[in-house]
């Protein structure tokens, strides 16, 4: 705000930014939003107002997010925040951010209004499993969704009778659980 004596002395105080600069014409308390002017003359009095806008990210079960801090910003700021998953985890989406950034990890945007429940979800990391076989097939076949590092047990016929007195046996590796293999 600006505080005109009519000897054409300024004050300025830069409330948004809660620091006080004075040309001895007034005085401010910017915890209490409260003005004190002492004059003898007559004086103009044009308050500055900026429009602020909350923001607050957060992050749910399974990673964290860095980047701006929680709090208030001037209208028009760019924030920036980037999820970042914990070990077998992967981003899912964000909600309470603009469309665009719903499925971006690093999302970046304009402060154009309040943004109080930006949050990044994330998932497990899970993977499918299809055996596939020219012979006979698995059980229970393709499995999806398995969660990192589960087990799966796949049973494959052994032998596939090609039913003109000649046949197929099965001689591929078998895959330990510690990731050897072992050649029957």
């Amino acid at each position: 705000m600006t505080a005109k004596t009519g000897s054409g002395r300024l004050a300025m105080f830069m409330l948004a930014a809660c620091a006080v600069m004075s040309a001895g014409v007034a005085d401010a308390d910017v915890l209490t939003n409260k003005v004190v002017m002492t004059n003898n003359a007559t004086m103009d009095y044009s308050p500055y107002w900026t429009t602020q806008h909350l923001f607050n990210a957060t992050a749910s079960a399974g990673g964290t997010i860095s980047g701006t801090s929680n709090g208030w910003y001037d209208a028009g700021m760019t924030v920036s925040n980037t999820a970042t998953p914990a070990s077998h985890k992967l981003f899912w989406y964000w909600t309470g951010v603009p469309n665009s950034e719903t499925n971006k990890a690093s999302a970046v945007w304009t402060l154009d209004q309040p943004y109080t429940n930006a949050t990044a979800y994330f998932k497990d990391d899970s993977h499918t499993l299809t055996v596939i076989s020219p012979y006979g097939s698995a059980s229970p076949g393709t499995v999806s969704n398995m969660l990192h590092g589960s087990i799966s047990t796949q049973t494959i016929n052994s032998v596939h009778d090609l039913g003109n007195g000649s046949r197929m046996l099965l001689k591929a590796p078998y895959f330990n659980l510690d990731g050897t293999t072992t050649t029957p």
